[in-house]
C-alpha cells in the first residue's frame, strides 16, 4: 500500500494544529471595514498586524487574534474570515502575522508556546495604549493551535475576554496521536497499518523526550519507506538537529486545561469555546477536550459550544463560498453582547 503524497506533506505540520490557509473564496462577514497597519514589540523580536475597525467612531473594544499552526499570518483566510466577523460584531479585531511570518521577526519553529502566548499579550498591550480601543476591554481569540496558546497567554496576562475556536484541550503529544490516527484513516490507511505508522511516532518522542533511541526510530523510518513508500516519510526529519525536534521538545508536554483553570476560576474571565463536531475525526479529540473542560472547571463564565455539521474550520460549503455555521455566528454575538458589548460606548 502507498500513502498517498497529500498525506505526506501535512504530516510535518499534524498535531501544530491545522494551518487552514485556504484561498477558497469565503463569506467573511463581508463589509466595509476600516484598517490599520500595526507594528510592536515582544522584547526584542518586532511584531506586526492589521487592525480591523468596526463602523462607528469609537472607542472600542479590542481582541487580538493568535494564529494556528505553520506559517500563518494575515492572509490567513480562516483568520481573517474570524477577524472580519469580530469586526462585524463591534470588536477592533488585531490579525496577526504570526513570529517569523510576513513582517514579524523571529522562527515559531524553534519557539515555545510561552514564546508565543508573550506575543499574544504584546498584541494586547499595542491595543490597550491606541486612542481608538477601551483600553479595559482587551481579549484574545485563538484559532486551532492558538485556541491553545490564549489559555497560556490568559493565565500569565490581564485580557478580559477569550475566545477559543477548535483549540484541544489535551495535551500536545495527545493531540498529534489523535490527529495522526484520523488523518491515516481518513486516506484509508488499514487498522493494523495505522499501528504500525504510530511505532515511528512513539519512537519519535522518545528522542523528544530522553535524546534515546534516534537509530530506532530511523530504523522504523526505513521500515515505513519500503512498505508505503518515499512519500510518506520525506517530511519526518533524518537528523538530529531539525527544528521539529526543536518545537516539540519545547511544546509537547504542554496541557492546555490547568491554564483555563487559572483563566476561569481566578482570573473570573468570560471564556467561549467552540468546536466542530466532526473535529473528532480530524484535527481534535472534540469529546475528550470538552470532558476535561467540564471536569476540571466549575464555572458559569465558560461556555462550551459543540456544532453539528462541521470540523476544524467551523465551516459550511455555500455554493462557491465557505461560513461559519450560523448558530455559532449568532451564538457569538450573543455572548459579546453578554460579557463584553455591554457598556461598550463605541457600539452605537
Amino acid at each position: 500500500m502507498t500513502v498517498p503524497r497529500n498525506l505526506s506533506c501535512c504530516l510535518l505540520f499534524l498535531g501544530l494544529g491545522a494551518l487552514l490557509a485556504w484561498t477558497s473564496p469565503v463569506d467573511a462577514s463581508e463589509g466595509a471595514f476600516r484598517t490599520e497597519d500595526l507594528q510592536y514589540r515582544n522584547g526584542e523580536i518586532g511584531l506586526a498586524g492589521t487592525i480591523y475597525f468596526p463602523e462607528g467612531s469609537g472607542p472600542f473594544p479590542g481582541v487580538v487574534v493568535v494564529q494556528g499552526s505553520g506559517d500563518s499570518g494575515r492572509s490567513n483566510v480562516w483568520s481573517q474570515t474570524a477577524a472580519k466577523l469580530l469586526a462585524s460584531n463591534g470588536i477592533a479585531a488585531l490579525l496577526t502575522d504570526k513570529r517569523g511570518v510576513g513582517s514579524s521577526q523571529g522562527d515559531w519553529r524553534t519557539s515555545s508556546f510561552e514564546d508565543l502566548a508573550g506575543d499574544a499579550l504584546a498584541g494586547v498591550a499595542a491595543l490597550r495604549a491606541h486612542a481608538d480601543l477601551v483600553a479595559d476591554k482587551v481579549g484574545l481569540i485563538g484559532l486551532s493551535q492558538g485556541g491553545r496558546v490564549v489559555a497560556l497567554a490568559a493565565s500569565r496576562g490581564q485580557v478580559e475576554f477569550v475566545i477559543n475556536f477548535s483549540g484541544g484541550a489535551v495535551p500536545a503529544k495527545t493531540g498529534l496521536y489523535h490527529e495522526l490516527e484520523q488523518t491515516y484513516r481518513q486516506h484509508g490507511v488499514a487498522e493494523d497499518d495505522i499501528a504500525f505508522l504510530q511505532e515511528m511516532t512513539r519512537l519519535s518522542f522518545v528522542f523528544i523526550e530522553t535524546g534515546d533511541c534516534f537509530e530506532e526510530y530511523l530504523a522504523k523510518r526505513l521500515e515505513v519507506r519500503a512498505r508505503f513508500g518515499e512519500a510518506s516519510v520525506e517530511t519526518w526529519p533524518e537528523t538530529r538537529d531539525h527544528w521539529y525536534w526543536t518545537f516539540w521538545r519545547l511544546n509537547h508536554a504542554y496541557d492546555p486545561v490547568p491554564h483555563w483553570q487559572v483563566v476561569v476560576e481566578e482570573k473570573n474571565t468570560p471564556v467561549f469555546v467552540a468546536y466542530g463536531e466532526e473535529d473528532e475525526k480530524d484535527n481534535v479529540p472534540v469529546a475528550t477536550s470538552v470532558r476535561r473542560l467540564n471536569e476540571q472547571l466549575a464555572s458559569n463564565l465558560l461556555s462550551i459550544h459543540v456544532y453539528p455539521g462541521v470540523g476544524h474550520g467551523l465551516w459550511l460549503h455555500r455554493g462557491h463560498k465557505m461560513v461559519f455555521t450560523r448558530p455559532l455566528r449568532e451564538d457569538l454575538e450573543a455572548w459579546l453582547k453578554a460579557h463584553v458589548l455591554g457598556s461598550n460606548p463605541g457600539s452605537g
